[in-house]
This record gives structure tokens, sequence and C-alpha cells, in this order.
């Protein structure tokens, strides 16, 4: 019978993953665990179990162990990244929501791939990136946040968005967003931040992760 995922997903790739702390009050908000083949064995010195492996296994070597409690989900694709595969499997089989940690690192490619995927597969998941601090969300839609004042914040438009918001430094009033430095270096002042998309696609960061 095949899996149904009703419950939000940590996705787990082969970068930069926050630290022990973090990771596991992430993992709490998101029961359902999986990795990428090459993140496997940095899930298990976290203390993590992952519940599933999506990968085309060539980043695991075949000494390492793995649980009993962990399925494995080989996928040879050579035209998908581990990343993109696990996205997939996420959505193939119903879920709607996931974070994703360990996107990024020495690889600039494989780290501006994880931003084209969040773009690509917007209306199908809610997605959310976090490093370093930071927490990114593509918006194909209106949004309300709740963060501490003096949260940094930045807007994206993607190629272009006509927006509005309030509860910022510099807000906005049903303008155009470009491509461009426009909207970055912003700063919440109040508790909650509002974000009306009247068009267009905008990837949203703000320097707050828990």
């Amino acid at each position: 019978m095949p899996p149904k995922f009703t419950q939000p997903a940590l996705i787990l790739a082969d970068g930069d993953l926050p630290e022990k702390k973090l990771v596991h009050v992430l993992s709490k908000r998101a029961p359902l665990t999986v990795c990428t083949d090459g993140a496997y064995r940095k899930a298990l010195r976290l203390g993590l179990k992952p519940g599933w492996i999506v990968g085309d296994m060539d980043s695991l070597p075949s000494q390492v162990k793995i649980s009993a409690s962990t399925r494995v989900v080989y996928d040879p694709d050579p035209n998908c990244s581990d990343l993109e595969k696990a996205l997939k499997f996420l959505i193939k089989f119903g879920c709607g929501q996931a974070t994703l940690v360990g996107t990024m690192g020495d690889r600039m490619d494989h780290s501006f791939a994880a931003f084209t995927l969040m773009e690509k597969y917007a209306d199908r998941i809610k997605l959310r990136l976090v490093h370093r601090g930071w927490s990114t969300q593509m918006l194909s839609q209106s949004a309300t946040l709740r963060l501490p004042r003096g949260t940094p914040l930045a807007l994206f438009a993607h190629p272009k968005a006509r927006v509005s918001t309030s509860g910022l430094e510099y807000p906005l009033k049903k303008e155009w967003l470009t491509a461009g430095s426009r909207g970055i270096s912003n700063r919440t002042t109040a508790t909650t931040v509002k974000i009306t998309l009247h068009q267009g696609r905008i990837l949203l960061m703000w320097g707050r992760v828990i």
C-alpha cells in the first residue's frame, strides 16, 4: 500500500546543516523526516532517524548501515537532483508542506537550484528553506507573518510583482517590484506583517528561524 503523507515534512539535503538544537526543533514541528542519500550520515550524527532516504544512492557508502525503520526510495533519474527527487516523492504522496535544510553549501549550482525548485513547485507544496538564521519562502498569494519587531526582511520579485505591505519600515502600496535590490534591508516595525500580492510572485526572506 503506497504511503499517504498528511503531516509537514523536514527535508535534509547534503549541504551545510543547522546546529543540532535547531534541527531537532524543526524535526518536532515536522514529524515526517526525509533525507537525500548524501545527507543520511549527517542526519544520524545529529541524532535523527529519517523515515525515508531518497536519491540515486551514489553518495551513500555501502558500509553505512541503514536503520530498519528507514525506507529507501531509489530514483536513478539523471535529470533531477536528489533534492528535487525528494520533493517529487513528497508531492506524489500528498505532502502539502515541507521545511528544507542543508540546501546551501560549497556547491553554488546546488544552492542556486534550491531556489529555482522553490519557484518550480510553489503551487504544489508550501516550502520554507532555512539557512544560517534566515528563512526563505516563495509566495504566490498574500500572507501574514508573526515576527518580532526589528526582524530583517527582504522581498524579491520573480520576475515582477505588484505588492502592498504593512508592518515594515519601508512599506509598499500597490507598487511594482522588479528584479533588483530594492526589496532588501527592510525591517519589521510591528509583530504582524501583512504582504498582499496583487500580481506576480515574490521570494520572501526573513531573519528569524524559530
